[in-house]
């Protein structure tokens, strides 16, 4: 199982300045997304698209310094807007309400044709 890598796009425009963090794919080979910091940045806003397999997507956080991803002690699952938790299992987009110091996509359950794209909008 390989840690699935992000891409970064810094967007600073008349009305956005913020990061785009994106995993893809995230597959069943490879069900871990490399961890970001937000630090400092107000929003989060996610939005997972793809091919799901049955897979379910969560989006954890972690305040440990040194966080693994791999280490699932190291993470606790993070909350939408609505007070629901992070979890998808088809596409979709919501807002984060925690601001840890560390963010990482996991997928779980996937079948072989399992592959989905997780972007994250944080915006300072």
């Amino acid at each position: 199982m390989a840690t699935v890598e992000f891409a970064n796009q810094v967007l600073n425009g008349i009305s956005a300045v913020g990061r785009l963090t994106i995993w893809n794919p995230l597959t069943s080979t490879n069900t871990v997304g490399a961890a970001i910091s937000p630090a400092g940045e107000g929003d989060l806003c996610v939005q997972i698209t793809g091919t799901f397999d049955s897979a379910t997507i969560v989006l954890r956080g972690s305040n440990v310094l040194a966080a693994n991803p791999a280490t699932a002690a190291d993470w606790f699952n993070l909350t939408r807007a609505d007070g629901t938790a992070a979890s998808v299992t088809a596409a979709g987009g919501y807002h984060i309400t925690e601001r840890p110091l560390w963010v990482s996509p996991i997928s779980s359950g996937g079948g072989g044709t399992s592959s989905i794209s997780v972007n994250l909008y944080s915006s300072r």
